[in-house]
C-alpha cells in the first residue's frame, strides 16, 4: 500500500525535493536558479547546441554543450560539471 509522504521541493524549480525542509533551504542558496548565483542558467546569454561524438553504430552519443552568447572573454569561475558558471560579472537575468 502507498506511503503519504511530505516533500519540500526547490523554489527554483530545478527538480530538487528533500524531506528535510533544512536540508532544501540549504540547496536553494547553491541552486543554479537561484539569480542571485549569477549563473548561466538564469543568463539571457546562455546558449546551447548539441553534437556527437563522431561514432557509429552503439557507441554513438549525442550531447548538449552549453556556452555563453557574449564574446567578452569571461572565465568565470567556478565551473560545475554541466559546463554552466556562477558569480559571472556580466550576467543578465532572462526574460
Amino acid at each position: 500500500m502507498p506511503v503519504k509522504i511530505n516533500t519540500y521541493a526547490c523554489d527554483f524549480r530545478c527538480g530538487y525535493t528533500n524531506t528535510k525542509k533544512l536540508s532544501t533551504v540549504k540547496h536553494e542558496s547553491n541552486c543554479l536558479g537561484n539569480p542571485e548565483k549569477s549563473a548561466c542558467k538564469t543568463c539571457k546569454f546562455l546558449d546551447s547546441d548539441t553534437g556527437d561524438n563522431g561514432m557509429d553504430g552503439g557507441y554513438s552519443r549525442e550531447y548538449k554543450y552549453n556556452f555563453c552568447s557574449i564574446d567578452k572573454g569571461c572565465e568565470p569561475t567556478p565551473t560545475n560539471k554541466d559546463g554552466l558558471r556562477v558569480g559571472c560579472k556580466y550576467w543578465e537575468g532572462s526574460k
